[in-house]
């Protein structure tokens, strides 16, 4: 940021301090106190000490072993608390309107400033070793391979690899923040609840923080469209694939998902996601490498190259011995099996929480860095926080009988075809 603004300087222990405070200013409901709203944002702002300390243990200070335990301990009990909140989300039916503290022309002006000063951080500052892994981990599979990104090629230089990662990080947060203020205007028919919800994320500390790592902010901008698109099964479908081609975590979104479209077009949805998967799948056969690198690149794309416990670190690096990995990996999966099943009639708003409670419920069996990862869940988290009450989007209402075409629950101002 020196390099556009002069002589400027914000470490990330100060941008902390002011970013919480920003927060609780702009959307704490300070009368009456008692509010859910206020105990989800105080939840919000309580992510930040945690991933603060990861970042000092990471900078290689004194007592780093101390700092990345509690800061790991830290981060665990914060998911736990907002996984608790998601899954008791779809029992909320009283969800009053409550507007930030700054009309829409503030929120607006809050928000762009935001965006702007992150794209520029992104654009001139430095890629801490940890984001260049991330990177390198999400272009495992195809893309690296196709478009030939991988750094330890003659062709791919260390600079193309850095303004590719950048390029990525910065495009991911500009689609991420669209995303969420279109379900805002779309879904929940309310603008103004739209740009806070971007705005916030933008505010959070945690987006700051881990804005270099576009493994994170890719996935959770995908998602978010995944959302935007819910009413078109095939795109959705289509985007969850492209999602598991880039980080395989989403997969574990489609009992969920398919258990929301069961009623209809469930065979859109599944269509959109092998279609997308056997391309990607395809793309990488095809580029010449032969087979033990063809299946070294299929096992990353899917992440079974990541179950090795010598790359374990964070919480069951350091905090949980890894073998207690194993009971959290099997609740997890009861938990993805159970979310398709229950509740019956599902509807946009467990649709959210849903999601969000399944990629909250990979933090706790992730072995490297878990409970660190905000991009995968954040923007759903939020979405989830700020939605109205959406018992009447369900499959059978909103999806049309068509491919594409929606029935009836059109979108505000759409004319049905």
């Amino acid at each position: 940021m020196t390099k556009i603004l002069y002589d400027y300087h914000l470490d990330s222990t100060t941008w902390v301090y002011l970013a919480s405070l920003l927060v609780i200013t702009v959307f704490f409901r300070f009368s009456p106190l008692l509010r859910l709203r206020n105990l989800d944002i105080l939840g919000l702002v309580a992510l930040a000490p945690g991933l603060v300390m990861l970042e000092a243990s990471a900078s290689g200070i004194p007592h780093a072993r101390q700092a990345e335990y509690a800061g790991s301990l830290w981060m665990f009990a914060v998911g736990l608390f907002f996984l608790s909140r998601m899954l008791v989300d779809s029992f909320l039916v009283r969800r009053p309107l409550l507007e930030p503290n700054l009309n829409t022309g503030g929120i607006t002006f809050l928000g762009v400033a935001l965006l702007l000063f992150l794209s520029m951080r992104i654009a001139t500052e430095d890629f801490p070793p940890t984001a260049n892994a991330g990177f390198n981990s999400m272009f495992a599979g195809l893309p690296g391979q196709i478009f030939d990104l991988q750094p330890n090629t003659a062709q791919a230089s260390a600079q193309t690899w850095h303004s590719a990662a950048r390029t990525t990080a910065i495009v991911s947060q500009l689609l991420l923040v669209v995303g969420l203020v279109v379900v805002g205007q779309r879904h929940f028919r309310n603008l103004n609840a739209g740009l806070a919800v971007a705005t916030l994320y933008l505010l959070l500390p945690g987006t700051a923080l881990q804005a270099a790592r576009p493994e994170l902010t890719c996935a959770g901008a995908l998602l978010v469209w995944m959302t935007v698109f819910y009413r078109m099964p095939l795109v959705s479908g289509v985007l969850l694939g492209v999602t598991t081609g880039a980080v395989y975590y989403p997969l574990f979104l489609l009992p969920l998902w398919c258990g929301f479209y069961w009623t209809r077009g469930i065979v859109r949805f599944l269509g959109g996601v092998a279609v997308s998967l056997l391309v990607l799948v395809a793309l990488l056969a095809l580029t010449p490498q032969g087979v033990g690198p063809f299946w070294h690149h299929i096992q990353a794309m899917f992440g079974w190259s990541a179950a090795e416990l010598s790359a374990a670190h964070g919480l069951w690096g350091i905090v949980f011995q890894p073998a207690y990995r194993i009971p959290a990996q099997i609740t997890f999966f009861a938990l993805c099996m159970g979310l398709a099943l229950w509740p019956v009639h599902k509807n946009l708003g467990t649709l959210l929480s849903g999601s969000t409670a399944v990629m909250l419920g990979t933090q706790f069996w992730q072995l490297q860095g878990g409970g660190a990862s905000l991009g995968w869940y954040l923007p759903l988290l939020l979405l989830t926080v700020f939605r109205p009450n959406l018992e009447d989007r369900v499959a059978l209402s909103t999806l049309g009988q068509g491919w594409l075409r929606p029935r009836i629950g059109l979108w505000p101002g759409q004319k049905a075809a």
